[in-house]
């Protein structure tokens, strides 16, 4: 029998998002989510913090160091509701790949 906490992606839609010097919202709440990764594309390197539910803040909780690091959520840490992020300088990009199940 299949493990029940494992779900089928469906669909899957990427994009990149601007990410600014103030919170913003990078992934809308969606309860379909089955996977997410996340990856820091500023160049030069810039730090990137999340907030998951609220307004992400510099420095703090989950924080995405350098060009090309990777934030992924699967099984073990989904989280379907909206995430954000924030950069100090602001106009850095992220990559936002999104998965949905059934």
């Amino acid at each position: 029998m299949p493990d029940p906490r494992i779900f089928t992606v469906e669909k899957k839609a990427a994009t990149a998002v601007d990410v600014g010097l103030v919170s913003t919202l990078i992934l809308e709440a969606n309860p379909n989510r089955v996977t997410v990764d996340l990856v820091n594309l500023s160049d030069p390197a810039e730090a990137m913090s999340l907030g998951f539910g609220e307004a992400a803040v510099n420095g703090s909780g989950d924080v995405m160091t350098t060009y090309g690091s990777t934030y992924h959520m699967g099984t073990g840490n989904l989280y379907l509701g909206a995430i954000y992020a924030i950069c100090p300088s602001g106009g850095m990009f992220m990559s936002v790949s999104e998965g949905e199940g059934i």
